[in-house]
């Protein structure tokens, strides 16, 4: 029901409530009864009444074309996350094949805010040790099981996989977490 309307019922219903009390005294044989009907239906304007005022301030629904427009974008980055989450992507296969060992050291945790089958995205940094190589910094956005992220806490290390030739990909498995001392 729009928010318009609220007003005028309660003002009918008012007037009602009036009526019935005019009436009730008019002919008392009729009083408790009409006394009766005439609070209720008083009560029930003033209900109308505050609605009509809770619906004014209440905001407007939002227009759902732009977000909509947005969605199968926002589609597709969940699948492309699911499929990598799921060791699927081609990348993480050629990772967990062909990457070399390399121990993470997690920096920082950050909350996206966004979750996957109720699980959250978080932004992990991490410090990358790759054998006798300097360290380096690596940030991975991952979906992790909420039974993993406790154990993210910073200066916590994991074993990982790291592409030889880009030092950018590198691949945790945060479902196997091996912690490393």
């Amino acid at each position: 029901m729009s928010g318009k309307i609220y007003k005028p019922m309660g003002v009918l219903f008012i007037l009602g409530g009036i009526a019935f009390a005019v009436v009730g005294v008019m002919v008392p044989l009729i009083l408790i009864p009409f006394a009766i009907c005439a609070i209720a239906f008083v009560a029930m304007g003033v209900l109308f009444w505050w609605l009509a005022g809770v619906m004014a301030v209440l905001p407007k629904r939002p227009k759902f074309g732009p977000s909509m427009r947005n969605a199968a974008a926002a589609m597709n980055n969940a699948t492309t996350m699911m499929h990598t989450m799921a060791g699927t992507d081609d990348r993480v296969n050629q990772l967990k094949a062909t990457g070399v060992d390399a121990v993470a050291t997690i920096l920082a945790v950050r909350d996206t805010g966004t979750l996957v089958n109720f699980d959250p995205v978080l932004d992990i940094d991490l410090l990358v040790r790759v054998g006798d190589q300097p360290p380096f910094p690596a940030t991975s956005r991952e979906c992790v099981g909420k039974v993993v992220v406790g154990r993210l806490a910073p200066g916590a290390a994991f074993a990982c996989k790291v592409d030889p030739a880009s030092n950018t990909n590198l691949f945790v498995d945060w479902d196997r977490l091996q912690p490393v001392a």
